[in-house]
């Protein structure tokens, strides 16, 4: 479970309990679908900073609910498509991305399913 940062989870769900954290992963998906499409469309105008600028916010929500593995890659990401500009593989890099959301967002839910009921 690499993916996720069990340690910020516990702790937050130790405070919060699990769900406004359930919740949180919701509003990620939707969100990450969201900054996704506009980044598409972004780059597809060929306006870099603004693509780059909706990566930098998946990395952003990745961050906020402990999907690491996704935070380091939208962050990768955003980098790489910065320096490259025009070259950047854009639908392959999302196909990919999209991929590790699935398999993150499963990881976590089934993590946050886990845990005990008075976290």
């Amino acid at each position: 479970m690499d993916n996720i940062n069990k340690k910020y989870i516990d702790e937050t769900v130790g405070i919060t309990g699990p769900d406004p954290f359930i919740a949180a992963l919701r509003l990620f998906r939707t969100q990450v679908n969201e900054y996704i499409g506009n980044c598409r469309d972004y780059f597809e105008k060929g306006e870099y900073e603004d693509a780059g600028k909706e990566l930098h916010k998946i990395k952003g929500a990745a961050s906020s609910i402990g999907l690491s593995r996704l935070a380091d890659n939208a962050k990768k990401m955003e980098l790489e498509l910065l320096k490259i500009r025009g070259q950047y593989g854009f639908d392959a890099e999302i196909a990919v991305f999209n991929e590790m959301v699935s398999e993150d967002e499963a990881t976590l839910g089934q993590y946050l399913k886990s845990l005990p009921v008075s976290a």
